[in-house]
C-alpha cells in the first residue's frame, strides 16, 4: 500500500511538471557541395548552413501562473562539413570571438525571459534589432552563395549580428499589426578603463531598436543599433589602451528598413542599409583592404530588392543588392559591387530540402592600386558566406566572380 501510494505521488508531480512546462531540443544540419570562382582563384568542396545555419538548441517555457511564463533559449552553430562546434561569444561586444576552436558555445543565443501580456523581457545574448530586418526583408537570405551583399560587408564588428550582455524588450503581439523589439547591451569596462582613466569606460555598449507594422499581406519594419567604441592611440587600430594619445570616438552604427508584399503567388522585398564606423583608422572591413581616411567616417550603403516564388513542393528566389563603400583610402577611394543572386528548393517533406543557389558579382571602382586590394567575391567576404571551405577564392578589384552551392538542408 505505502509503495503505491509513493507511486501515485510520483506519477501526479510529473503530470504536474509536463503540464506547466515544456523542453524542445531543435536544429538544422545544412550541408553542400559549394564552388566559389574568383578571376584569379577558386574553391570549392564541402561547406554548411547555405541555405539555413546549422545549429542545435534548446527552449523551455514554464507557466508560473498569473499570466506570467518564464523560458529560456540556448543556440549554438556547428560546422556541418566537419562536426567542429563554432565559438562565437563576444564579452564585450566589441572584441573577437573567445573560446576554444572547435568549442560548441551557445554563441547564437543565450536568453532566459519573463513573458506576459506586456510582451517580453530577456537577458543574455541575442540578436540585434538591425539584424532581424537583414533577415527577414532578405528575399535570399543572409548566409550562403545567394545571401545580399549588404550582408558580405561589415564596417560594424561583432554587433552587426548579436549583441552579448544584453537586456531586451519584445513588443506583445496584439498591437493591431505593430511590433518591435529594443536592446540595451553593456561593455562591462571599468570606469577606469583606457588611457587617459576613464576614457574607454563605454566602450562596448550598444543601444538599437526596431519598429514595424504588419497588415494582411503588407509589412514594412525600420530599425537602428549603434555600439560605442573607444579608440586612442592615432593609427593603432581601435579599441580601448591601443596607444597613449587623446582618446577618439569610432563608434559604429547601422540604421535599415525594410518592406514585403505577399500577393500569393509571389512575395516581393526591398531592403535598405547604412552602416558608419566613425573617425576610422587603418583596420581594414575585408573588402578590397580598404579604410576611411583618417579622421572621416567610412561608410557602407547598400540596397536588394528580390522575390520568391512558390509553386507546389518548389520555390523559386532570386535577388539583387548593391554596395558602396565610402571614404575609403587608395586610387579609386570608393568602390561598388553589384550581386545577382538565385536559389530553387525543393521540398522533399516538411522538414527536408535540397537547394541549388548561384551568384555573381561584378567589383566596380575598387582601389586598383593600393597594395594588397582584391574585389568580393560571390561567396565570401569579410563574413564569409560559404563557411565550412577551407579557403577563400580571390578576385581582382574590377572583375566578376561567380558561385555556387548545391545541397540539403533538415530540420529537427
Amino acid at each position: 500500500m505505502k509503495k503505491t501510494l509513493v507511486a501515485m505521488a510520483a506519477l501526479a508531480a510529473i503530470g504536474t511538471a509536463s503540464a506547466q512546462s515544456s523542453v524542445t531540443v531543435f536544429g538544422v544540419f545544412d550541408a553542400s557541395y559549394s564552388i566559389n570562382k574568383g578571376s584569379v582563384s577558386d574553391v570549392s568542396g564541402i561547406a554548411y548552413g547555405n541555405l539555413s545555419t546549422s545549429r542545435i538548441g534548446f527552449r523551455g517555457i514554464e507557466d508560473i501562473g498569473g499570466g506570467l511564463k518564464a523560458g529560456f533559449w540556448l543556440e549554438s552553430e556547428f560546422d556541418g562539413s566537419s562536426g567542429a562546434g563554432q565559438s562565437g561569444t563576444s564579452l564585450d561586444n566589441t572584441t573577437a570571438a573567445v573560446g576554444g576552436a572547435n568549442g560548441l558555445t551557445f554563441g547564437r543565443r543565450a536568453t532566459v525571459s519573463i513573458l506576459g501580456n506586456f510582451g517580453e523581457f530577456r537577458i543574455g545574448r541575442d540578436f540585434v534589432p538591425t539584424y532581424a530586418n537583414e533577415s527577414q526583408f532578405s528575399a535570399t537570405g543572409r548566409v550562403g552563395v545567394a545571401s545580399s551583399i549588404i550582408t558580405q560587408v561589415s564596417v560594424v564588428g561583432t554587433t552587426r549580428s548579436r549583441a552579448s550582455n544584453g537586456i531586451q524588450y519584445v513588443l506583445p503581439s496584439n498591437l493591431g499589426g505593430f511590433y518591435g523589439e529594443a536592446t540595451i547591451a553593456f561593455g562591462e569596462q571599468a570606469d577606469n578603463a583606457g588611457t587617459p582613466a576613464g576614457a574607454g569606460e563605454d566602450n562596448g555598449n550598444y543601444l538599437g531598436a526596431r519598429i514595424g507594422f504588419k497588415t494582411g499581406p503588407f509589412d514594412i519594419s525600420v530599425a537602428a543599433g549603434k555600439t560605442d567604441v573607444t579608440r586612442t592611440g592615432a593609427g593603432n587600430g581601435s579599441g580601448v589602451g591601443a596607444g597613449n594619445t587623446a582618446p577618439q570616438g569610432n563608434d559604429r552604427s547601422v540604421v535599415n528598413a525594410g518592406v514585403s508584399y505577399d500577393f500569393g503567388v509571389i512575395k516581393l522585398f526591398g531592403l535598405y542599409s547604412v552602416q558608419t564606423q566613425d573617425n576610422t583608422v587603418a583596420n581594414g572591413v575585408g573588402w578590397s583592404a580598404l579604410t576611411a581616411v583618417q579622421g572621416r567616417d567610412l561608410e557602407a550603403k547598400g540596397y536588394a530588392i528580390g522575390v520568391t516564388v512558390p509553386f507546389g513542393k518548389s520555390s523559386f528566389k532570386a535577388s539583387y543588392s548593391s554596395l558602396d563603400l565610402e571614404n575609403g583610402l587608395g586610387a579609386g577611394t570608393e568602390p561598388s559591387a553589384d550581386k545577382l543572386a538565385f536559389t530553387y528548393q525543393y521540398d522533399l517533406s516538411k522538414r527536408t530540402a535540397l537547394y541549388a543557389s548561384y551568384a555573381r558579382v561584378k567589383n566596380n571602382d575598387s582601389a586598383a592600386g593600393a597594395p594588397g586590394n582584391t574585389g568580393l567575391t560571390a561567396g565570401g567576404g569579410s563574413s564569409i558566406r560559404q563557411r565550412g571551405l577551407g579557403g577563400v577564392a580571390q578576385t581582382s578589384t574590377t572583375s566578376s566572380s561567380n558561385g555556387f552551392d548545391f545541397g540539403i538542408r533538415h530540420n529537427f
